[in-house]
């Protein structure tokens, strides 16, 4: 697995571009700092019921998880910044900082208030932090986070005054050079240059022309660039190191077996990773399908735990993505820059297709989390010796005999009808409220972000127009609770409309579990000939389902093998398990139709898209 990720962390982005319990935890206080081209004290900030002055070292407390901070110095508002503080993302840059309301946009605007900042340093030495202690805040024109150039900066910058030992003179009385916004946009930029980013492309670079990749210790080398990209190995803020981690972990955590298996989105490029993220997280269809057949299937506790976990790693990832990509025209770029393009780049556009996709698949895997998945027993491989009746192929002759052949398997890939009947499987689980609503939440997130992406980079005219009218449908329909969406499937004459609930999908008391299906209308369908004729006597074989450890039935054609050893075959054919044809799917108290159905009645009933198989 992880030379998958390796690899293809060097082709499509070096290269080439939980708890029972259903309490809720309170929210810690976290030390979070403002930081330019140095931390920054003295500027007043407010993060939801928090407020206060940055202190000496720019630091200031606010609750785990905050996403909108605003700083000011007295009247005048530098900016809001809705980036989201934790523990371990505690940095919130001045390159994060938007606008208010009250504040006229203006294009230079992070540039202008970098190079306020700087001017009004109270000692004009940043390189051991801004101080702004010493300016006098009313003084400060209200047009200058407005200028438009340097000069016009230098005009307004020249009439705020500072009290310098007890006395208030002006900038220019002070003889103090204002900071040129052009000078201080591009030293803040610099700070987000990290050593360590450039060390780890050159030896990528390295490896791709020089070495052969057979030779390579794909774990130590992972392991090696992990290390290298740990914020703090480098005087950078540390947000470069954190994107390419994050990137790591998105595409690490869409190989782990866990993952793949359940969720059809692994290996994404950035040009198919839109696309794919769509067709198995957003599309509405995609999410019912995937509690359906949670519902009938799984995996064990700790299999919930391990998806859980991802989730949450994924989230952090796209949080780190967004600090690191500020705005639409910032470009993480490293390596030898030819007339062409550099050569390792990342755009605020890569950033926001990797968020969309890491929330849309953390949702999905916290929706599939939210189920019972029974005891390990029923997951773990057996051992048995079983005796098969096979057919032998030796010297022309054909030989049917019984062997005595060593099988390992387990109970769920061999006979998962008999799970389903215990009723342990597919229920919610007692988290599930819980996850359901993170599942919700991020799903919104990853609508949101969606919706920031430029289609038409990625998609022709006709799928980007179809793209963007399910991205505002689905944010429509996850802003108002009361609402339903609508889609159509299919194509021609098969195109049927298909009605959806997301806010039920993601909801204990009407959400999809194993209790909304009729269990006793299942069984195991052998696989028949291409017009449809049955094989002989064809029937499910517990004997040979744990023999291949797969749904297997036994027949008694003649011409029609399975093989197990050179000379040693089978009569053997696959086994689905599937609805009886014309029973009924749903029990008798389902809630499915809350969640999905295909239309409404003369009388204004739901229709069921599940009436009978």
């Amino acid at each position: 697995m992880k030379k998958t990720v390796l690899a293809l962390v060097i082709s499509s982005t070096l290269i080439g571009c939980g708890s029972d319990s259903d309490e809720q935890p309170s929210q810690a206080l976290v030390n979070a700092s403002l930081m330019d081209v140095a931390h920054v004290a003295g500027v007043a900030y407010q993060c939801g019921s928090q407020s206060g002055t940055t202190n000496a070292e720019g630091n200031f407390k606010v609750l785990e998880g905050t996403t909108n901070c605003i700083f000011s110095i007295g009247e005048l508002s530098l900016g809001q910044s809705n980036v989201t503080i934790s523990e371990t993302n505690n940095q919130v840059s001045t390159l994060t900082l938007k606008p208010t309301i009250s504040v006229r946009t203006s294009v230079n605007h992070v540039a202008n208030v970098s190079a306020l900042l700087q001017t009004v340093d109270a000692n004009n030495d940043v390189t051991d932090g801004i101080d702004l202690t010493k300016v006098v805040a009313e003084t400060i024109p209200a047009a200058i986070l407005q200028a438009p150039n340097d000069e016009e900066f230098n005009k307004l910058a020249s009439k705020v005054e500072m009290e310098i030992d007890g006395q208030q003179q002006t900038i220019g009385e002070l003889g103090i050079e204002p900071v040129a916004p052009s000078i201080a946009g591009a030293e803040l930029n610099n700070t987000y240059k990290s050593e360590s980013v450039d060390t780890l492309v050159k030896d990528v670079k390295k490896l791709a022309v020089n070495d052969d990749f057979t030779k390579v210790n794909f774990d130590e080398k992972l392991s090696e660039y992990r290390a290298l990209l740990e914020p703090g190995s480098d005087d950078s803020n540390g947000y470069h190191q954190k994107a390419l981690l994050a990137m790591m972990d998105i595409l690490e955590i869409s190989n782990m077996e866990e993952v793949k298996n359940r969720v059809k989105v692994a290996n994404p490029s950035s040009h198919e990773m839109l696309a794919n993220l769509l067709d198995a997280t957003l599309n509405p269809e995609s999410m019912v399908e995937l509690a359906l057949n949670e519902a009938k299937t799984g995996s064990t506790d700790d299999i919930n735990t391990i998806l859980n976990s991802a989730a949450t790693r994924l989230v952090k990832a796209s949080n780190e993505l967004k600090t690191a990509f500020p705005n639409k025209n910032y470009i993480m770029q490293y390596g030898e820059i030819s007339e062409d393009a550099p050569e390792f780049s990342l755009t605020y556009q890569d950033a926001q297709i990797a968020r969309s996709y890491a929330l849309a698949l953390a949702s999905a895997l916290n929706l599939i989390s939210s189920y019972k998945k029974g005891s390990d027993e029923n997951f773990l491989p057996q051992k048995e010796s079983l005796t098969v009746d096979v057919v032998e192929f030796s010297n022309g002759q054909v030989i049917e005999k019984k062997i005595d052949i060593d099988a390992e398997f387990s109970n769920l890939e061999s006979n998962p009808l008999q799970l389903l009947s215990t009723g342990k499987i597919g229920e919610f689980n007692t988290s599930a409220q819980e996850r359901l609503q993170e599942a919700k939440s991020w799903l919104t997130e990853a609508v949101e972000v969606a919706k920031l992406i430029d289609l038409s980079e990625l998609l022709n005219n006709d799928e980007a127009i179809k793209t963007a009218k399910l991205i505002a449908d689905l944010s429509k329909h996850l802003a108002d609770e009361s609402s339903s969406m609508m889609t159509e499937s299919g194509e021609g004459e098969d195109k049927e409309q298909l009605y959806f609930n997301l806010h039920a999908l993601f909801s204990t008391a009407k959400g999809i579990d194993v209790k909304d299906i009729d269990l006793t209308n299942l069984e195991y369908q052998c696989e028949v000939y291409w017009d449809g004729t049955p094989l002989k006597n064809s029937k499910y074989s517990e004997t040979l389902s744990k023999l291949f450890n797969e749904t297997v039935c036994s027949h008694e054609e003649e011409n029609y093998h399975w093989n197990v050893f050179d000379n040693i075959a089978v009569k053997a054919s696959y086994a689905s398990l599937d609805f009886v044809d014309g029973t009924k799917i749903e029990s008798s108290d389902s809630t499915i139709e809350d969640v999905i159905w295909c239309g409404q009645s003369a009388n204004e009933q739901k229709v069921s898209c599940f009436d009978e198989k």
